[in-house]
């Protein structure tokens, strides 16, 4: 598993973290054990240890986090907030002259094996945007497209006469074009 942040503090808080979950459990192993115990992965018995990497999704080399089993992509990538915080900026491509958002779903199609899923998490886009964003035409080319399978249904209100949820988590699989 990798976690990945441009922020190079970010990742420094994500490896401070797992390093005291990792103690935590190492502790609570030698306490129920009353020794060692057996050996276990770095996150916890059956679980594979998480690589914290600085990267940037818009920018950054895919080969520094597609390499070894993952270089036809990742089956599961997860964005809680990234593609908020990328439409949140004004930032253009200097080379094309569009928003910095436009180019995110490519980036995220090279990123999600052919059959692998890709989840978004938004407070700032609907269902029917994130749909929009993701499954709409350009950027995949040869590349494959994102469809929409499956939602988390959070709790909903009414505005205005209109109904909607305050989070929007979409799954979409990556299939071939």
């Amino acid at each position: 598993m990798l976690g990945v942040d441009y922020s190079e503090r970010s990742v420094a808080l994500a490896r401070q973290i797992a390093a005291s979950r990792r103690a935590a459990q190492e502790d609570e192993d030698k306490h129920v054990t009353g020794g060692e115990g057996e050996d276990k992965d770095a996150e916890g018995e059956g679980e594979a240890q998480i690589e914290f990497t600085e990267w940037d999704v818009l920018r950054g080399d895919f080969g520094a986090v597609l390499d070894g089993r993952q270089r036809e992509g990742w089956s599961v990538v997860l964005d809680k907030g990234t593609f908020d915080a990328v439409c949140l900026s004004g930032e253009q491509d200097a080379a094309t002259g569009r928003r910095v958002s436009e180019g995110y779903r490519a980036r995220v199609l090279a990123l999600v094996k052919e059959g692998g899923l890709f989840l978004v998490t938004s407070c700032n886009w609907t269902e029917d945007e994130l749909r929009a964003w993701f499954e709409g035409a350009g950027d995949g080319g040869a590349a494959g497209k994102l469809v929409m399978v499956g939602r988390v249904a959070y709790p909903s209100f009414q505005f205005g006469g209109a109904k909607g949820q305050a989070i929007s988590t979409v799954a979409f699989q990556r299939q071939r074009a």
